[in-house]
């Protein structure tokens, strides 16, 4: 835990601006003390809830394609992996689970270290704030899906 401690703080500044808390403390009173209100003009929010609304639209369901043998065996073959993929997707709620990390990205902030030829994986687990230039900022497509919200539990059936 020791490890995450100042990412963890810059994720909660970073979910602080999301939420129009703009101002420190220190600074409000500051401001307070000149006779003005500490007002906040939010940029930050409506752009964060475009970019989610944006991915939420932007759900496709996939298709898997027989590749190099046309026969009618393989186009059979194709459409039940197909069908296996969507139960599998539909079962683990994943364009949801994706969504709420979508969201977790672009409120709080989380990165995702991944290893280049500058840095080395043991880099990137001594190190998961690291900001050098060999940290990719993680996207949809490498977002894990376990990623949740704090208080979520998994429906059983």
């Amino acid at each position: 835990m020791g490890r995450q401690q100042a990412n963890r703080y810059q994720m909660a500044l970073d979910e602080d601006y999301y939420d129009s808390i703009q101002w420190t403390p220190d600074e409000a009173a500051a401001v307070r003390a000149r006779g003005q209100n500490p007002i906040v003009y939010n940029e930050v929010k409506p752009t964060i809830d475009w970019l989610i609304g944006t991915e939420r639209r932007m759900r496709r369901d996939f298709k898997v394609l027989a590749r190099n043998d046309r026969s009618k065996e393989a186009s059979g073959d194709a459409q039940e992996k197909t069908k296996l993929l969507k139960y599998l997707d539909d079962v683990n709620r994943a364009p949801f689970e994706r969504s709420l990390a979508a969201d977790d990205v672009w409120k709080a902030g989380l990165r995702a270290c991944a290893p280049t030829r500058k840095t080395s994986r043991s880099t990137c687990a001594r190190s998961p704030g690291l900001l050098a230039d060999g940290v990719q900022r993680a996207t949809l497509a490498s977002m894990p899906v376990r990623l949740r919200k704090p208080g979520y539990r998994a429906r059983r059936r």
